[in-house]
């Protein structure tokens, strides 16, 4: 019998490094379709074009020692404030033998909130650029 993918098995990368402390993601795919219509045709008829792709996510801000090497709501911000460089982005599993995602894009908002008793969490969206390609795992 299959078992599910849970999420808790999931990796989100950007560059290769882990996002700090992600608690949520969302990829999101589509398709642009285009209508066809001749004058003198009684009914409509549609084909596929362009496709587009965004993964967006949030999490909870800090940074300690061991996870200097994670990829933070500071190398977030820093990619999208000072360079126009795309970011590589993964959604990895941990385990072996199944597909993932990868693909590149831009960081397209970011958002960082905090209230009284409660921790500093963050959110972001990257716009992807050129196809979004489907690997399996060794």
């Amino acid at each position: 019998m299959a078992s599910p993918l849970f999420s808790k098995l999931m990796y989100v990368q950007i560059d290769s490094s882990t996002i700090m402390c992600a608690t949520d993601f969302s990829l999101s795919m589509g398709r642009d379709v285009i209508e066809i219509a001749c004058m003198n045709s009684t009914s409509k008829d549609y084909a596929p074009d362009l496709t587009n792709w965004s993964i967006s996510g949030s999490g909870t801000v800090y940074k300690t020692a061991d996870e200097a090497s994670a990829y933070s709501i500071f190398d977030m911000a820093d990619n999208m404030l000072n360079s126009d460089a795309s970011v590589a982005i993964t959604l990895l599993p941990d385990v072996s033998s199944n597909e993932y995602f990868t693909g590149a894009g831009y960081f397209s908002s970011l958002g960082m909130e905090g209230g009284a008793g409660s921790p500093v969490t963050y959110s972001f969206e990257i716009t992807g650029i050129g196809t979004l390609g489907i690997s399996t795992t060794a």
